[in-house]
This record gives structure tokens, C-alpha cells and sequence, in this order.
């Protein structure tokens, strides 16, 4: 079996013994960066389905994923359904 290189280090098995104790600053740190690499995935999708899109069209097809539609349509005038995600 071949082992791979995690981008981040496993602490423990335990979803809370790390978090319990962390300092409120470090666990926002660590929402932060959770968050920053969800993002980078969705939009590693994005590019791959759309191919080479402005950059403007990435923000929205990306805030679509967190929006709902029709909060996109509204202020983004943008309808995730017949454009894409």
C-alpha cells in the first residue's frame, strides 16, 4: 500500500481532543485554513469542468456552491441552474 504525503498532520482520532484545548484564535486559524482549501478544491473543479473562464465567472459559479439560488439571482443576477455551478 502506498502511503501519501497529507497536507495536514492528523493529531489524534478524536474530532474534539484537539479542539478542546486549542485557544479560540487557533481554532479560527484552523477553520480558516479549512475553509481556504474547500474553496481551492471547488474552484480546482470549476476550472476543470468550465476550462479557462474570466475570473468573474469563477467568483460566481464559486459563490454559487455557498449561496443559495435565489440570493444569486437577486443580487448576482446570476441563475445557478442555467448557467452552472
Amino acid at each position: 500500500m502506498i502511503q501519501q504525503q497529507l497536507p495536514f498532520q492528523i493529531v489524534s482520532d478524536s474530532p474534539t481532543s484537539h479542539t478542546t484545548s486549542s485557544p479560540p484564535q487557533q481554532k479560527l486559524q484552523r477553520v480558516t485554513a479549512l475553509t481556504q482549501a474547500v474553496q481551492k478544491l471547488a474552484l480546482a473543479r470549476i476550472l476543470k469542468q468550465y476550462g479557462e473562464i474570466s475570473e468573474h465567472e469563477q467568483r460566481l459559479r464559486l459563490a454559487a456552491l455557498w449561496l443559495d439560488r435565489d440570493t444569486m439571482i437577486k443580487v448576482f443576477q446570476w441563475d445557478p441552474e442555467r448557467e452552472g455551478y
